[in-house]
């Protein structure tokens, strides 16, 4: 299943509610549920709107207030683009595996500074997955020099 450049705009969304709520207990189950969808093969021509927000609506007892959109489902009639570019799915994949990480660790700091880093990177690479990635080395810049020197440098030299 591709995702929309919209899906890419409720990711963004997402990121920025985990920086503002680090140690929302949902926030485990946010990560994996979007962690799935981006790493769930991306070969065929069915596309679905709404794809991450009724994903998110669909986790059991889901109650945060930064995420009330997402009982809304929008109907697009502009603009819609159709994100194939197999990197962008890897750059946000990872990116969800790091914060998944930094849960575990209940490292709720680090936590928050990746959701800062990654906040725009959907946003980047829906606008141009393809010449982006200097965009994106200086997003996360800060992130890697206070936490993980490597993160995404297999993706991103």
């Amino acid at each position: 299943m591709l995702l929309l450049n919209y899906d890419f705009y409720d990711i963004y969304a997402v990121l920025i509610s985990f920086r503002n709520d680090p140690s929302n207990t949902f926030n485990e189950k946010i990560a994996k549920t979007i962690k799935a969808l981006l790493e769930s093969p991306q070969v065929d021509n069915l596309i679905e709107s709404n794809i991450i927000r009724r994903s998110i609506a669909e986790i059991e007892n889901l109650d945060i207030e930064l995420l009330a959109w997402i009982k809304t489902n929008n109907i697009y009639t502009y603009g819609q683009k159709v994100i194939k570019e197999e990197t962008a799915y890897h750059i946000l994949s990872a990116g969800f595996a790091e914060l998944l990480v930094c849960l575990k660790d209940e490292n709720y700091k680090r936590f928050e500074d990746l959701a800062d880093a990654l906040h725009n990177v959907p946003i980047i690479l829906s606008e141009s997955p393809r010449n982006c990635l200097k965009r994106i080395k200086i997003e996360i810049s800060t992130y890697r020099k206070e936490w993980n020197n490597s993160f995404l440098k297999d993706i991103i030299r």
